[in-house]
C-alpha cells in the first residue's frame, strides 16, 4: 500500500472512530436514562422530583461519556484523556475561556435579537418545571459531571481523533458542529429557535476546542464548560427567588 493510500485509510477510519463514538454517546445516555426511569420507580424515587432530575443527569452524562472511556480502554491510547493538575497558564485560560464563552453568547444573542430570532430555552433552566434548590444543586453537577463528560467525548475523544486525522482547526471546528448538533432539540419552539440555539453551541463548542488545543489538558475546557453552565444555573436560581 503506497502512503497516500494509507494516510487516507488512517484518515477514514479516526473519521469513523469519531463518529461511531458520538452516536455511541447519544445512546449510551439514552440507555443510561431509560435504567434510571426503571429503576428510580422501584426505589420510590418519584419522577419531576429534584432528586429524581438531579440522578438522572448525572446517570445520563454517565452513559454518555462511557463509550468514550470504553474505547479508550480498548485501544490503550490514554493520550486522548490528558487530564493533568492546571497550571497557572491552564487556570488564566479557564477564566479567559469562561469570559469569553458568555460574551460569545450575549454578542450572538444581541444579534439575533435584532433580526428577530430567539433561541428555544433549554429545558434544564425551565424555571416552570424545576424548584429553586435544584438550580443550586445543578451548579455543582454541572462543574463535577457535565463539563468533564462533554469535554471527555467531544474534545478528548472526537476532536483528539479528528486532530490525528485531519489537523488542529478541521478537529475543532468538526467536534464544535458535533456538538452544536446535540443541542438541536434541548427544547421546543420553532426551528429557527432551535437552529439558532444550535449555532451557539457551535460557537461555544469551538471556543472549547481551542481551549483544549492550547493547553493540551482535559481540565481547562472541562472547568470552562462546567462554571459557564453552573453560572447559567445560578442566574437562572437568583431570577426564580427574586
Amino acid at each position: 500500500m503506497s502512503q497516500p493510500e494509507a494516510a487516507s485509510d488512517s484518515r477514514f477510519l479516526a473519521t469513523l472512530q469519531a463518529l461511531i463514538l458520538f452516536v455511541g454517546g447519544l445512546v449510551g445516555a439514552s440507555f443510561a436514562v431509560g435504567a434510571w426511569d426503571g429503576v428510580a420507580v422501584s426505589l420510590g424515587i418519584a419522577e419531576g422530583t429534584t432528586a429524581f432530575e438531579l440522578l438522572r443527569t448525572v446517570i445520563q452524562f454517565a452513559g454518555f461519556a462511557a463509550p468514550a472511556l470504553l474505547f479508550v480502554a480498548a485501544a490503550g491510547d490514554r493520550s486522548l484523556l490528558p487530564f493533568d493538575s492546571p497550571s497557572r497558564r491552564d487556570v488564566v485560560l479557564v477564566v479567559g475561556g469562561f469570559v469569553g464563552l458568555y460574551a460569545i453568547q450575549y454578542g450572538v444573542l444581541t444579534a439575533l435579537g435584532a433580526v428577530g430570532v430567539e433561541p428555544v430555552q433549554n429545558r434544564a433552566i425551565d424555571p416552570e418545571t424545576h424548584a429553586p434548590v435544584y438550580f443550586l444543586w445543578m451548579m455543582v453537577v454541572s462543574v463535577l459531571v457535565v463539563g468533564p463528560a462533554e469535554e471527555l467525548l467531544f474534545r478528548g475523544a472526537i476532536q483528539g481523533l479528528l486532530k490525528r486525522a485531519w489537523g488542529a482547526w478541521p478537529a475543532i471546528l468538526a467536534a464544535g458542529a458535533l456538538f452544536g448538533s446535540l443541542h438541536y432539540s434541548v427544547g421546543s419552539g420553532p426551528v429557527s429557535g432551535a437552529l439558532a440555539y444550535v449555532f451557539i453551541a457551535f460557537l461555544l463548542g469551538t471556543v472549547l476546542g481551542i481551549l483544549y488545543e492550547r493547553s493540551e489538558n482535559l481540565v481547562v475546557p472541562a472547568l470552562a464548560h462546567g462554571l459557564f453552565n453552573a453560572a447559567a444555573f445560578g442566574i437562572q436560581y437568583l431570577s426564580v427567588v427574586g
